[in-house]
């Protein structure tokens, strides 16, 4: 019996030739290891860091690895002062929510419409109005797939 699976957000199907990729890898971790581990970060991954910066056309100084989203978003909440106001979508990523809530951040919710649709023009009043300093939405919500226009959001 076949299945499909189509939660890639949680858990993303990964492909069999980056799954061979990382068993070479882990293979010249195992021995070794520490010159191996070495010549990683000193070649492949400024080699990665170029290719993927290319791919982006951004600056190469521009890019940086992270573990996970966690790790990169408590970073960032972390680098704040923690009185600014913020906005949040109230069925966002927890992963995304909770530093927020974690660290008493001042929080203005925002509430999809139809159980769907989370009106960008309401949502740009709603930052004027309640003089909002930190806006943190996910481009793509999880439990609905709504997608922003990113681009509206900051015009």
């Amino acid at each position: 019996m076949q299945h499909i699976y189509l939660n890639t957000a949680a858990a993303g199907l990964v492909p069999a030739n980056f799954t061979d990729e990382a068993n070479k890898l882990y293979a010249t971790f195992s021995t070794y290891t520490s010159a191996n581990a070495e010549k990683w970060r000193d070649e492949t991954q400024p080699q990665i860091r170029q290719r993927l910066a290319a791919f982006l056309s951004v600056p190469v100084v521009n890019m940086s690895f992270l573990p996970n989203f966690s790790w990169g978003i408590n970073g960032i909440v972390h680098s704040l002062k923690g009185t600014e106001k913020v906005m949040l979508y109230k069925g966002d990523y927890p992963s995304l929510l909770d530093p927020f809530k974690v660290n008493a951040f001042e929080i203005r919710w925002l509430e999809d419409t139809d159980g769907f649709t989370i009106p960008v023009d309401m949502m740009k009043q709603r930052l004027l109005d309640d003089k909002v300093e930190v806006l943190a939405i996910s481009h793509v919500q999880w439990m609905s797939s709504f997608k922003f226009d990113l681009g509206d959001i900051g015009a």
